[in-house]
């Protein structure tokens, strides 16, 4: 149970900073809808590699602004692949569609990632240093809660925001955050 609450509020305090940690996906093939992996938070960037080394950066658009410039997207045959569309949260479509001499074809993205979850107590939360005090006052604001002290969870959860706001500035990047926080559980 702890690990899951130090997981929530790890997640918690990076959505709060907007400072999840950016990851490089090389796993990823042309198609017409790419597969991408599930820990994917937001895309940042994209590209594809043809047979000879040769990157094309793709442009991200959202789905509702490709439609404004490409009216017309489903009457287009498929080709050298220009445009990555967010269809929703979790699909991208590439326009125009790869053609076969582009189908298959290794793809770079990079973007913001679901912080891995702790396993184990030797591991360290991604988020940045000056956020660490913040993980015992969440952890106690749950405790509270499910022993039933409302009073005491309340002011646990106070104690966290406090910290996280008086923090916020400097809270802008997950370097060098994995050396200083250690709870034995």
């Amino acid at each position: 149970t702890l690990l899951l609450w130090i997981n929530a509020c790890t997640l918690s305090l990076c959505s709060y900073i907007q400072s999840l940690p950016k990851s490089k996906i090389t796993s990823v093939v042309t198609a017409a809808e790419p597969v991408l992996p599930k820990n994917l938070l937001r895309l940042d960037y994209a590209s594809w590699t043809d047979t000879n080394g040769q990157v094309y950066k793709l442009k991200t658009i959202d789905f509702i602004n490709f439609l404004r410039e490409e009216p017309d997207w489903e009457m287009q045959p498929a080709g050298k692949p220009q445009k990555f569309v967010r269809m929703d949260d979790t699909t991208w479509m590439m326009f125009p569609p790869p053609s076969a001499s582009y189908t298959g074809l290794p793809m770079t993205i990079i973007g913001a990632v679901v912080p891995d979850d702790l396993t184990t107590s030797n591991q360290y939360p991604a988020v940045n240093q000056v956020l660490h005090p913040c993980y015992p006052h969440f952890l106690a604001w749950k405790a509270w809660g499910v022993i039933g002290n409302a009073a005491a969870s309340s002011q646990e959860y106070s104690v966290f925001e406090k910290i996280r706001t008086e923090n916020m500035h400097t809270a802008t990047s997950t370097q060098g955050s994995r050396q200083f926080l250690r709870m034995e559980l």
